[in-house]
């Protein structure tokens, strides 16, 4: 009875066995995999030169940008080193490190204009308020001062 069972079990280990080398990636895979992950990278270090231009904080998008780079780094050397399976795991993980990346860069990018508008907006707004504010007093104390140097129409030394 015992040897049946091992028997039953031996076509299982066999199909399992198969089925590892089935599912492993291939170097024509991995190369599109890499190759994928590279544009998107260069698509996302355009985007954020762009929010840096803007005056954006991209601190955190290069953080996430280094991530990926960094798994595409280790997804070109597995491939060099013939191992196509990590390579294209590296580089699907890099890959999806970006996912929403370009949107944020864009919504960070869109907020740095924003502010630089409206930093420049209240800088012409405040120095003509404030000139407007500084020449008003200036003639209240003049006045008050002419007022209280003269007294009936006379000045007092």
């Amino acid at each position: 009875m015992r040897k049946h069972s091992l028997l039953a079990l031996l076509p299982l280990v066999f199909l399992l066995g198969l089925s590892n080398t089935c599912f492993a990636a291939s170097e024509a895979e991995a190369a599109s995999a890499i190759a994928a992950t590279r544009e998107k990278v260069a698509w996302c270090y355009q985007a954020v030169s762009e929010a840096d231009r803007a005056g954006a904080n991209v601190t955190g998008l290069l953080f996430t940008l280094n991530e990926a780079g960094l798994l595409l780094s280790k997804a070109d050397l597995a491939y060099r080193m013939g191992d196509y399976d990590p390579a294209e795991r590296y580089a699907t993980l890099g890959l999806n490190r970006l996912i929403g990346f370009e949107s944020e860069a864009r919504n960070l990018r869109d907020f740095g204009l924003w502010q630089r508008d409206s930093d420049f907006w209240v800088n012409i707004v405040g120095s003509s308020v404030g000139a407007v504010v500084v020449l008003v007093c200036s003639f209240l104390v003049w006045g008050f001062l002419k007022r209280k140097h003269t007294k009936d129409g006379a000045v007092v030394v």
